[in-house]
């Protein structure tokens, strides 16, 4: 199974030609649930950019969706709201989904945080497997601490094999640990509470594989790693591989200001 999770940089720049290179990436991934961030809609009943998605993924073959609202930016002309989502294969139905919204930081007061689940039944035995979207502050402070503990808590409630993905805004800093990867310090409440981080799983200690996904465009060199893959559970053993996609632009367009990243796991 191949998951995939990605920050597709909002509206930005060129949306309507990142759009179809952006579906063109994940279809040619082979990726089985896609975790979105970034998502943004206007509150007027168009497609907003998951769906838009959707609808070019379904020419593969239907995809169930499941989106889920968060930040408000009714300052925008026209007002527009941000999100998560999560996509996933047509056999591969989301048994249960959810949200919680997060605290909010004083200084991203506007700026609503949530956590997403869906839940599948990879093998028809009834055990749920979970997927955990993110896309946490920017904040570095105490309510960073906050809103991480919360999404421990969150999905500490349901038992089983997990991935927590999605774009952590952490480190704050470049070049955390020179040449090798490494876990900032703010993640390590999700060590303690026994996720791995799949990334580390594969390349600790790799000379040259810091895994970075920001900042992605003509003339920036990336040089952080916040976006990633946690699991827990027999997700865990089950890594086969985990890498980064969309580094290059295509056609001279880049198809956004994040890599995405994907992980290959054997779930028996």
């Amino acid at each position: 199974m191949k998951v995939i999770t990605y920050n597709i940089e909002n509206y930005g720049d060129n949306w309507d030609q990142r759009l179809p290179l952006i579906a063109d990436l994940l279809i040619n991934s082979g990726a089985d649930i896609i975790c979105l961030n970034e998502v943004r809609g206007l509150y007027d009943g168009a497609p907003n950019q998951a769906e838009q998605i959707q609808g070019l993924l379904n020419a593969t073959g239907r995809w169930n969706l499941q989106v889920s609202m968060a930040a408000a930016y009714t300052s925008d002309n026209p007002p527009q709201w941000e999100g998560l989502a999560i996509l996933s294969r047509q056999d591969l139905v989301m048994q249960q989904t959810g949200s919680m919204a997060l605290t909010i930081c004083d200084s991203e007061p506007l700026n609503r945080r949530i956590v997403q689940f869906a839940a599948f039944d990879l093998n028809g035995s009834g055990e749920l497997f979970y997927i955990f979207n993110n896309h946490l502050t920017t904040d570095t402070g105490d309510c960073y601490t906050t809103e991480l503990d919360e999404v421990i808590s969150y999905a500490g409630q349901f038992n089983g094999s997990a991935l927590l993905v999605g774009d952590l805004n952490q480190p704050a800093e470049d070049n955390l640990c020179g040449d090798v990867p490494c876990i900032p310090d703010k993640l390590q409440p999700l060590v303690d509470a026994g996720w791995s981080d799949l990334w580390m799983e594969q390349y600790q200690g790799v000379v040259g594989e810091q895994g970075y996904t920001w900042k992605v465009g003509a003339g920036y060199t990336p040089s952080k790693r916040i976006d990633y893959i946690w699991a827990r559970g027999n997700a865990v053993s089950a890594l086969e591989s985990i890498e980064t996609l969309g580094a290059d632009p295509v056609n001279g367009q880049y198809l956004s200001d994040h890599m995405a990243v994907m992980v290959t796991l054997n779930l028996g």
